[in-house]
């Protein structure tokens, strides 16, 4: 993890065999002095649990579930947090990778394409306007899983996973 970048955030995947409370132990999350404040945020209804010095955080998942609406993001002080799960959202169609900014602004945009087992095989930079979208061709992209990485110019961090399909 990139620990020179103000706020980070983190895409959790929680997979729940049986319907029930789950814990997620968090001890030591922020003592390491680099981030102050950490939050788990749900990316569908945009609730943000502040973790603040908590060892855990339990919630209530289904019975089979496996649920990719959460985020862990970790602030440094001073650092205004206006996180909605809006700014950037990453998704597949069938032959794109499509990334939409919902910005005030226009912001330059680092967009890095990693493989499964962590490889980066495609990166650029590029101008992304308010409300617009950029879109990168799967063409040169195996069949598998990739982890897409977006950086704002002003060092927010988005991450997904996206399967390309042929």
């Amino acid at each position: 993890m990139n620990t020179t970048s103000a706020l980070v955030v983190l895409p959790l995947e929680i997979s729940t065999p049986i319907a029930g409370n789950y814990t997620i132990e968090l001890e030591g999350l922020l003592s390491n002095g680099v981030y102050s404040e950490a939050y788990l945020v749900n990316n569908t209804t945009k609730e943000q649990l502040e973790i603040g010095d908590a060892n855990s955080v339990s919630l209530y998942f289904e019975k089979g579930e496996t649920n990719n609406s959460y985020s862990l993001v970790l602030k440094k002080a001073n650092v205004p947090f206006n996180f909605n799960g809006e700014n950037v959202s990453i998704f597949s169609t069938a032959d794109f990778i499509n990334i939409k900014g919902n910005f005030e602004t226009a912001q330059t945009v680092k967009v890095e394409v990693y493989n499964i087992v962590g490889q980066l095989v495609m990166n650029t930079t590029t101008e992304l306007l308010p409300n617009d979208r950029i879109t990168l061709s799967t063409a040169d992209l195996q069949s598998e899983v990739y982890v897409i990485k977006v950086t704002t110019s002003n060092n927010q961090q988005f991450t997904n996973k996206i399967v390309v399909a042929k």
